[in-house]
Formats: structure tokens, C-alpha cells, sequence
């Protein structure tokens, strides 16, 4: 696979509201991989949809699978989520699927600071 570099975002439709916001529970999704890139050495792919919380609010960040990669960090990057990941990912189809003992222990705690 050639080298990822910034890439130019594919506009293709998307959901109002991503997969993460409509149902909290969802842990896993299929969806497309519409952009991939390198932001200063870090490997990222940007979805359609995503069922990823990308840190922020005090929230940190889910982890999870872009098929067998691994997603490392989420962040959102102005309104879309960023995915940073341990490996290259192609562009196309993709199953994601979250890191459900993660999310769950941090939506108890959470729940919890409240």
C-alpha cells in the first residue's frame, strides 16, 4: 500500500447525527472509510458513520477495530470524527466495531461523577 498523506475528504452523504449520538449502546457498525491520511506521523480515517465518541467534554475517547486495525484515538476535527489508528486502512467498505468494556466502564463512571 502506498504511503497515506493528507487527503482530500470525500463530502458523500452522512447521517444528521452520528451512529455514537443516535444509540450510545451501538457497538458496532458498518460504514465506509471516506478519507485517510497522516497528520504528523499519526495514521487517520475519517467514516461516514461512526459509533466512536471522540474525546472531549471530559469525555476520553472510545477505542476500537476498523476491520483488524486498531483505532488508537478519536478526535473531532471540526465537525467530523478523526480516527487515528495503529495501521494503514483503504478507503471503501469497512466494519467498525467499539471497545464495549471501555465505553461501558466510562459511561458508569460518568454516570457516577454526576
Amino acid at each position: 500500500m502506498a504511503p497515506m498523506s493528507d487527503a482530500t475528504l470525500d463530502d458523500g452523504p452522512r447521517p444528521a447525527l452520528p451512529a455514537y449520538l443516535r444509540d450510545s449502546y451501538l457497538q458496532a457498525l458498518d460504514t465506509e472509510v471516506l478519507a485517510v491520511g497522516d497528520a504528523e506521523g499519526r495514521l487517520w480515517a475519517e467514516l461516514a458513520d461512526t459509533v466512536l465518541y471522540p474525546e472531549g467534554g471530559g469525555q476520553p475517547a472510545d477505542r476500537g477495530r476498523i476491520g483488524t486495525t486498531a483505532v488508537v484515538d478519536v478526535q473531532k476535527v471540526g465537525d467530523r470524527a478523526r480516527h487515528f489508528v495503529a495501521g494503514p486502512v483503504a478507503p471503501g467498505p469497512a466494519h467498525l466495531e467499539l471497545d464495549w468494556p471501555r465505553r461501558w466502564d466510562h459511561m458508569q463512571q460518568h454516570t457516577a461523577q454526576h
